[in-house]
């Protein structure tokens, strides 16, 4: 699969990946916009989740301070496989924002960082996190059934 954005083109082989971003209010809102296919195009992730092979699964979510997306992305070098060179970084020093991974690095993020699943299909309403080792499972029986 090929994702155009900005001026770039990169090419994402069939896999797991998760891309950092914030929203230090309305976590919900974002990631339900971010799981829906139509939508004008406004961030790179969106030519990434409108595209016909694209399916996003859910969200992880952890609580909103300032830098803290910096500190996803770092962690995700170690634990994933960096793509996309400025993929979702172009506000940051970050290389990119946008991360090959595997289920493993997932779940490693999630009790790190103390994460909430926020799957796509209830993403919208406020109060439908789950612990993020659930979401993981959910996760995993989806891709892997």
């Amino acid at each position: 699969m090929e994702v155009r954005y900005g001026t770039r083109l990169c090419r994402l082989a069939k896999g797991l990946y998760a891309y950092v971003g914030s929203a230090l209010r309305g976590v919900e809102a974002r990631v339900s916009r971010h799981c829906a296919k139509s939508k004008r195009l406004r961030w790179h992730i969106d030519a990434l989740t409108t595209l016909p092979g694209a399916l996003v699964l859910g969200a992880l979510a952890v609580p909103g301070e300032r830098g803290i997306e910096q500190v996803l992305a770092k962690t995700l070098e170690r634990l994933g496989e960096p793509m996309c060179p400025g993929f979702g970084s172009s506000d940051s020093r970050d290389p990119t924002h946008l991360f090959r991974v595997d289920l493993s690095a997932l779940s490693k993020l999630c009790h790190m960082f103390n994460m909430r699943y926020l799957p796509c299909l209830a993403a919208y309403r406020v109060g439908d996190a789950e612990p993020c080792s659930e979401g993981i499972r959910r996760l995993y029986t989806q891709i892997c059934p």
